[in-house]
C-alpha cells in the first residue's frame, strides 16, 4: 500500500515537472538581430548585433506573464578587449564579462495595446538600474539599486572611473565606456548590494506622451509562442535602450560618484532628442500604413524567418547626438547675440 502511494506520488510529480518543462519550452526564445548602416567619409560601416529574448522565469521557474529577458552575450573582439570609442551603449553590454541582461515587464490593455513598461538592467544576477515609464504620462522614473549608493559601492565605482569620472563638459552626459565601468563596479559588489527589490530614486525625466495608436510592444510579440507576423510586428513599439542607459549612467555618476547636483535640464534634453520609445515599421509600407511621429527613432523590419527577427536602422549614440544638439544651440545663440562684423576688402 505504501509503495503504491509512493509510486503514484512519484508519477504525479514527474507529470507535473514534464508539463512545466513543455509549457516553458512552448514559449520559444527569439533571436533579435539589428543591422545598422553608418555612413561616413564615403564609406558604409555595417554593424550587427544579436540578442536572445526569452520569457522571464520567476522563483518557481515558471514564465512571468508579459515579462521577457534579453541576454547580451559576452563577445570580446580580438586584440582590443572589446573597448572602442565608436560603440553604442547597447554594444558595450556585450563586453561585460559577468553577463548583462535586461528584464522587461509590460503592461498592456485590450488587444495587447501598449500602456507601460518596467525595465531592469542586470549584471549577472544583480539588478543595477530600473526604469518605469507609463506611456500616457509625461515622466520617466529611473532608479538605482540601493546597494549601489552605499559608500563601499561608490568607492568601487570611483576606482573604476578614476581616469574618466567627468561627464561630457558640453552636455553633462556620460559615454558608453563610463556605463561599462559602472556595471563592472556593480559586478565587483555582487552579493553586497542588499535586497533584490530595493531601489532608490535617481532621476525623474520629463518626456512626451507616446502616441500608441493601437500598437503593442515588439518584445511582447517577439517572445511569444508563435513566430510573429510581419504585419503585426510593423504595428509595434520598441524600448530605446540607448537613451535609457545614457540617462541612467549620467545621473548615477553625477549624483553619487561626483556628489554633485543632478543635471535635470541635460537629462530632459537628452530624452527630448533621444526618445525612450520608438516605432517599428515595415520598410515597404512605412508611409502608407504605419505613421511614425517625427523625432522618434524607428527600426525597419528586414525579415522574420522563424525564430530570427532581423531589423535594420541607424544606430545613434545618445551622447554624440547630445553633443551635436548642444553645439548647434550654442551656435544659434552666438549667431544671434554676436553678429559677424562687416569686413572691408581691399583690392
Amino acid at each position: 500500500m505504501t509503495n503504491t502511494r509512493h509510486n503514484a506520488l512519484s508519477l504525479a510529480v514527474a507529470i507535473a515537472i514534464s508539463s512545466s518543462i513543455i509549457n516553458t519550452e512552448a514559449l520559444a526564445a527569439r533571436k533579435l538581430q539589428t543591422k545598422a548602416y553608418i555612413l561616413g567619409s564615403g564609406n558604409v560601416v555595417k554593424l550587427r548585433s544579436e540578442v536572445m529574448v526569452q520569457p522571464t522565469l520567476g522563483d518557481d521557474q515558471q514564465p512571468i506573464p508579459k515579462s521577457f529577458t534579453t541576454t547580451y552575450p559576452y563577445e570580446p573582439s580580438e586584440g582590443q578587449g572589446f573597448i572602442s570609442t565608436t560603440m553604442s551603449f547597447t554594444e558595450i553590454l556585450y563586453g561585460i564579462g559577468d553577463g548583462v541582461s535586461s528584464v522587461d515587464q509590460f503592461e498592456t490593455g485590450e488587444n495587447d495595446v501598449a500602456q507601460k513598461y518596467i525595465k531592469v538592467l542586470k549584471v549577472g544576477d544583480e539588478g543595477v538600474f530600473r526604469f518605469t515609464h507609463n506611456l500616457e504620462e509625461k515622466e520617466l522614473v529611473i532608479e538605482v539599486r540601493g546597494g549601489m549608493t552605499d559608500q563601499d559601492s561608490v568607492e568601487v565605482a570611483r576606482d573604476q572611473l578614476v581616469w574618466s569620472s567627468s561627464l561630457q563638459p558640453l552636455t553633462k552626459i556620460a559615454n558608453h565606456l563610463q556605463l561599462a565601468k559602472v556595471l563592472r563596479a556593480a559586478a565587483e559588489r555582487a552579493g553586497n548590494l542588499g535586497s533584490n527589490d530595493h531601489y532608490v530614486g535617481l532621476a525623474t525625466i520629463e518626456v512626451e506622451k507616446v502616441e500608441v495608436n493601437g500598437r503593442t510592444f515588439m518584445r511582447l510579440i517577439a517572445a511569444g509562442d508563435q513566430p510573429p507576423e510581419l504585419h503585426r510586428l510593423g504595428q509595434s513599439l520598441f524600448v530605446n535602450d540607448e537613451a535609457l542607459l545614457a540617462a541612467a549612467a549620467s545621473a548615477y555618476i553625477q549624483v553619487h560618484v561626483l556628489e554633485e547636483d543632478l543635471q535635470q535640464e541635460a537629462l530632459n534634453e537628452l530624452l527630448a532628442h533621444n526618445k525612450p520609445v520608438g516605432y517599428i515599421v515595415d520598410a515597404e509600407d512605412a508611409k502608407r500604413v504605419y505613421h511614425v511621429h517625427a523625432g522618434y527613432p524607428k527600426l525597419e523590419i528586414a525579415e522574420a524567418p522563424g525564430e530570427n527577427i532581423v531589423f535594420h536602422g541607424l544606430m545613434q549614440n545618445p551622447d554624440d547626438v547630445a553633443f551635436v544638439e548642444n553645439l548647434y544651440k550654442f551656435w544659434i545663440e552666438a549667431d544671434g547675440n554676436s553678429p559677424v562684423p562687416a569686413v572691408n576688402a581691399e583690392t
